[in-house]
Order: C-alpha cells, then structure tokens, then sequence
C-alpha cells in the first residue's frame, strides 16, 4: 500500500527482488541495491516471487535530529505474525563478529 510518513527511510537490498513505487516511479530492487526515500514520499515496496526470500537492512531516523516525529501516533497496517519460540538472539551473540557470515553468498571471502 502507498504511503508517506515524517521519517525518512533506507533500505539495503540483501537478497530476492522488490519492486518499488517511490512518487509514482517504478524500480525494481534486487541485492546490492539501496533505496532511499525523504520524508513525505510517497512509497511503496512489493515483494517479487524469487528463488531467494527477500532479505534487507532498513533504518529511519528523525529528519534534521527533530525526535518530535517518533512521538506521533502510529498504526500498523497488518497484524504481526507470531513468532517462534526458537527465534531468539542469545545473550552472549557478538554483532561485530562478521565471521558468522561466512558461507553465505556475500559474506565469502
């Protein structure tokens, strides 16, 4: 579903493909790709059926440090699926260590 809001948003393309609406323009995302977009633009993003399960990193912070913008009310658009029991991060994972990709497509080295 197209739509704006008061934070900017980026997203780095990981894996599969998207196809994107950014202000009534198409794009299609695959690995490598980042889409950006500034506050008020209207956007959207579809997933593409692939062989690869779409995976990306995305962020949104506050335009010109003006942190009023996470105080405003928000909805979600579709209820969240439950998560499993299994899905958690233990306490002692270290983030910094990249050697956990090792084996995937792009973290070969």
């Amino acid at each position: 579903m197209t739509h704006s809001h008061a934070t900017p948003e980026f997203y780095y393309i990981l894996g599969g493909e998207t196809e994107w609406i950014l202000e009534g323009e198409k794009e299609i995302g695959k690995a490598g790709d980042v889409f950006f977009h500034s506050p008020y633009w209207n956007h959207e993003m579809k997933v593409l059926k692939s062989k690869e399960a779409l995976r990306a990193i995305t962020g949104s912070w506050a335009p010109f440090g003006d942190r009023r913008v996470f105080e405003q009310p928000f909805v979600l658009l579709e209820d969240l699926p439950q998560q499993k029991s299994s899905a958690v991060i233990e306490e002692d994972f270290q983030f910094h260590n990249f050697d956990l990709m090792e084996g995937l497509e792009y973290g070969k080295k």
